[in-house]
């Protein structure tokens, strides 16, 4: 998705931006899995946040497709 956002040339802050927190998000998961073998914060504030930057990512590309669509007539 962050490939796409690229392609599209969507302003490369929002590139930084999904991107960090996917990346925050991937750690947190692998510390918490690496901490305990049941539940735990890191891996549940790791999935929030990748499953948020994944949903993020998907809605600004459909805002950008569409309103481009529409734009364009």
């Amino acid at each position: 998705l962050i490939g796409l956002m690229e392609m599209i040339q969507l302003p490369a802050f929002w590139l930084y931006v999904f991107g960090l927190v996917l990346f925050l998000g991937r750690i947190l998961h692998a510390w918490g899995l690496g901490r305990t073998q049941g539940v735990s914060l890191g891996r549940f504030w790791g999935t929030v946040l990748t499953w948020t930057c994944l949903l993020g990512a998907a809605l600004v590309l459909l805002y950008w497709t569409l309103a481009r669509l529409v734009l364009t007539g």
